[in-house]
């Protein structure tokens, strides 16, 4: 009875450290995915509904297509400064799509 007790015991650890892996690997933040990209922002301001903006280029790219408009909250686009570099992270959001996640300043 004793031996039974352990293998009760001990199957019932494998399962509960089954269940957390899968639980871990099919997490909704695993399917999505960062990344982070070096910037310059060449122009910033507040549009007429309220919303803080910057206007980025990417420094390796000359083509106007390479001009990005991001909305921040306030108090981040006030620590933004024209003609600086930063480094500017995104995540893929579940619909393919991507939304800014944090800026930071890049350190030449």
């Amino acid at each position: 009875m004793r031996w039974s007790m352990r293998k009760a015991g001990l199957c019932a650890a494998i399962l509960l450290l089954a269940v957390m892996m899968l639980g871990a690997c099919c997490s909704k933040e695993q399917g999505r995915g960062t990344f982070a990209v070096n910037v310059k922002v060449i122009d910033k301001g507040e549009g007429d509904d309220g919303q803080y903006w910057i206007m980025i280029a990417y420094p390796d790219k000359k083509r106007l297509k390479s001009v990005d408009k991001i909305i921040l909250a306030e108090s981040v686009w006030n620590t933004v400064q024209i003609d600086h570099k930063y480094t500017v992270r995104y995540i893929r959001q579940e619909d393919g799509t991507y939304s800014f996640s944090a800026i930071t300043p890049l350190k030449d």
